[in-house]
């Protein structure tokens, strides 16, 4: 991601003192004194924007931005004087304590400067993350901004600029016009409440502080406009990519109005979030699922998209989960998807797990419902997987993989053609209360050898149509004939479990 720098462009004008004068009256001892420092501080340059920008009101339109609020305050120092705060009455800049200003002692001096001059603990090194922002008044505050330099005077008294250093990230939230299903949104849905999770906590001696993402929860503002704007410390790199880090908590009101209803969005970009620029998630919403559909990156000054800032999509996330999973020797590896995860996905994850060795890659994946066809057909490297929330498996979903010794879908209902076809060295699976069966889902799979756990719930199973199966509602299969033959869809296992009891006992 290419390095963006946000300034306040504060113009230092001599006018010729010694030292910081502390004279009373603000008139005598700063506007007639020919060494103060007079400060103007703005937000870009004339040549980067065409026009100041003020840091001052981040959510602001064009005109708003090129103005300062009133009240706005800089805390300024010059070589050894004393502390200086400047603050804006709405024309000027002047010391906020009268009688207390800078001046030239030499001509070079070295300044320091930071903002806001009283708000989150702000120093020159330190800032406190705000926990929430209520107000633009809010958000202005935690827009914190740095500079530390050397400046020479001019001789023609033209005065001097420091840049000041946006270090902060700015997070944009909003919901799209269409839902999951591309169809138009439900009049009434609307985003009530987002809770940003940054895996950093303020700054300390001039560095980010890492945190836990789980432990850290800014609430953001609700603008006019219907989005969410808050502002954070840039975030940390993320290398366990497969940790699948929180990064928000939403909330959305239901279109019927009984009440709310809380999403959670993962992934923390995986190259970190970069201060001065401005990260907008464009939200869509479905019935229990909230997906994020895209995400920009720009300059949080100009509004240009700043290139390689996208955070993964799907695909890419699989690809950079595993790769890095791999590379730190993990055979373990966890993936949380959308629940309507598609072929291109467990493509991905196939065509990641290719540089492991057979059998050795324990796979977890949470969210999805529904594993498509072929998702993992072929895959050698499988030896375990554990499917926390599928409900159905499509048809030669792990035909062919000679590795695979373990299947766990304690939720699964659905089961097409061939499954878990050519899987040799398959010795235990777990299912739910299995409704639907296609056929020969255990072909080519020596099942004396396996050990099989069913739901307690399960029902006997009966032939649909040749080879075909469905449940048989009056029956419960605990303890049934089948049962203790240790048969299920028409094949003999080593052992069924299903209720309190397992056969052969």
């Amino acid at each position: 991601m290419k390095i963006i720098n946000k300034y306040i462009l504060v113009a230092a004008a001599s006018l010729s003192v010694v030292a910081c004068s502390q004279d009373d009256g603000l008139s005598n001892s700063y506007l007639k004194d020919s060494n103060a420092v007079h400060i103007t501080a703005q937000v870009g340059s004339n040549e980067a924007t065409g026009g100041f920008i003020s840091r001052s009101n981040p959510l602001g339109s064009e005109v708003e931005q090129a103005k300062f609020n009133e009240g706005d305050a800089i805390f300024v120092v010059a070589d050894n004087q004393d502390a200086v705060t400047y603050s804006y009455d709405g024309t000027s800049w002047s010391p906020k304590e009268k009688g207390l200003h800078l001046v030239w002692n030499s001509n070079e001096m070295n300044f320091k400067a930071f903002y806001p001059a009283n708000a989150n603990d702000a120093s020159f090194t330190d800032f406190t993350l705000p926990t929430a922002y209520n107000s633009l008044e809010d958000l202005a505050l935690g827009d914190y901004m740095t500079f530390s330099g050397s400046r020479k005077r001019s001789s023609d008294n033209d005065g001097v600029n420091l840049e000041m250093e946006r270090k902060m990230v700015r997070i944009v939230v909003g919901l799209r016009d269409v839902n999951v299903w591309g169809d138009t949104m439900d009049e009434g849905l609307e985003l009530t409440e987002v809770i940003i999770h940054p895996n950093t906590n303020g700054y300390s001696d001039g560095e980010v502080v890492p945190a836990d993402s789980k432990d850290v929860s800014v609430k953001a503002y609700k603008h006019t406009d219907g989005k969410f704007y808050a502002l954070i410390t840039p975030t940390k790199p993320v290398s366990d990519m497969y940790n699948y880090l929180l990064f928000m908590t939403v909330k959305v009101a239901k279109p019927d109005g009984t009440g709310e209803q809380e999403f959670e969005v993962r992934r923390i970009p995986h190259t970190g979030t970069e201060a001065g620029s401005s990260y907008e998630y464009f939200l869509k919403i479905g019935k229990d699922e909230l997906v994020v559909d895209k995400i920009t990156v720009s300059d949080w000054k100009t509004g240009e998209a700043i290139p390689g800032g996208e955070a993964l999509d799907d695909v890419s996330f699989v690809k950079k989960t595993i790769a890095d999973a791999l590379a730190a020797n993990k055979t373990d590896i966890e993936l949380t998807l959308p629940a309507n995860a598609d072929k291109s996905v467990f493509d991905a994850i196939r065509e990641a797990l290719k540089g492991a060795n057979d059998g050795s890659i324990e796979l977890t994946v949470y969210k999805v419902e529904a594993l498509p066809s072929n998702a993992f057909s072929d895959c050698q490297p499988l030896k375990s997987i554990s499917l926390q929330n599928v409900k159905s498996i499509e048809s030669f979903a792990f035909h062919g993989c000679n590795g695979l010794e373990t299947i766990y879908a304690p939720r699964v209902s659905s089961i097409s053609d061939l499954a878990f076809a050519d899987c040799h060295r398959l010795r235990s699976v777990t299912l739910g209360n299995i409704s639907a069966a296609g056929f020969s889902i255990f072909d080519v799979v020596p099942t004396e050898g396996v050990d099989l756990t069913l739901s307690e719930d399960q029902k006997v199973m009966t032939k649909k149509d040749i080879d075909a199966w469905q449940s048989d509602e009056s029956e419960k299969y605990a303890d049934s004939p089948d049962h203790k033959q240790r048969q299920f869809l028409g094949k003999i296992f080593k052992s069924i479990k299903c209720g309190r009891n397992t056969y052969p006992q």
